[in-house]
């Protein structure tokens, strides 16, 4: 007799538990589509010429011309890519009119 009120504090418990966890679900699709929504807001946008005044901000498309410094292109090992494994080779940009380097991954 005396496991049974036990038990149903340990059920209320559980069930209190998974409402909570279903709520910060909820919470969290709610904070994604936001976000989602966001970058895609800022991928209708022009792109941001660089040099410029300021740095974009994130989520935001660049254009940059200048060349770029195949000395000093590295490999990143260990990446994948729609579940296939490979790398990812970085190349630093030199901007032209600029002393500033971009690294692109090709």
């Amino acid at each position: 007799m005396r496991s049974r009120p036990l038990f149903v504090v340990m059920i209320l418990v559980a069930v209190a538990t998974c409402l909570r966890l279903g709520v910060w679900q909820l919470d969290r699709l709610h904070q994604r589509r936001a976000a989602n929504a966001a970058l895609l807001g800022a991928r209708a946008l022009p792109p941001v010429a660089l040099p410029g005044p300021r740095a974009p901000a994130q989520g935001l498309r660049v254009a940059a011309r200048g060349e770029f410094d195949l000395g000093h292109q590295f490999v990143l090992r260990g990446r994948a890519w729609e579940g296939a494994p490979g790398v990812e080779v970085a190349t630093p940009l030199h901007i032209e009119g600029s002393d500033t380097a971009l690294l692109v991954l090709r």
